[in-house]
């Protein structure tokens, strides 16, 4: 039966992914946006576990989709402290002209502490990416997270933190992004979580680094 759902899952996945270049979008500094994410988490194990995931991102103050990802990865809990993953991402990105296709096979580790209510996590992952516009190149990314001690209502809301680095290992790229998060988790049901942020992004561009805000959310279900 849980073969048979995660089956289905990616059906479902890789039909958003096929029908997705059908928009347009010219993504300028200053710009609002919505970042909008599901993801589904089969329990294989006691300590493994397949996420898949797909993510909806709308610019031109959040009128027009310019991105989507579909992503599938395996994610093991070494230890309570310790996590290594690995997966793929199939991201559809809208360029000047046309939509550009990207693979992107990636391996993640994990380390997470709590101390007094506060639970610190700092994910490192590194992403092999094939794109159709430029050469193959390696990108290298970190996310350290701080959740609050505090869960507010019935549904456990809990105020977060987090910040993300993104490395470009190319000649001439190398630190091109940051990403500077707040945001609100809550768990309405047993199997079902909820996160709202707030997302202050920073890219280098050729011209000079650019800024966009952006609000996100994103719904999970566990089985």
């Amino acid at each position: 039966m849980r073969g048979k759902i995660i089956w289905l899952l990616a059906g479902v996945l890789l039909l958003n992914a096929l029908c997705v270049p059908l928009a347009n979008a010219a993504i300028k500094d200053g710009d609002w946006q919505y970042w909008n994410g599901e993801e589904f988490e089969i329990k294989l194990q006691k300590k493994w576990k397949i996420k898949l995931e797909e993510e909806l991102r709308f610019g031109e103050s959040m009128g027009k989709l310019f991105y989507e990802h579909t992503q599938i990865g395996s994610f093991h809990d070494i230890t309570p402290w310790f996590n290594l993953a690995a997966g793929y991402r199939d991201v559809f990105c809208k360029g000047v002209h046309q939509w550009q296709h990207e693979a992107m096979p990636f391996g993640e580790v994990m380390f997470k502490s709590a101390w007094n209510g506060f639970n610190l996590s700092d994910k490192s992952r590194l992403e092999y990416r094939m794109l159709e516009a430029r050469t193959d190149n390696w990108r290298y990314r970190n996310k350290v997270t701080l959740k609050l001690p505090w869960r507010f209502t019935q549904f456990a809301i809990r105020p977060y933190v987090s910040n993300e680095f993104l490395i470009q290992m190319m000649k001439n790229d190398g630190y091109n992004e940051n990403r500077l998060y707040g945001g609100l988790e809550c768990t309405p049901w047993k199997n079902v979580s909820g996160d709202i942020f707030y997302l202050w992004q920073d890219l280098k561009r050729s011209a000079g680094w650019e800024d966009r805000n952006i609000f996100g959310s994103k719904l999970k279900i566990s089985f």
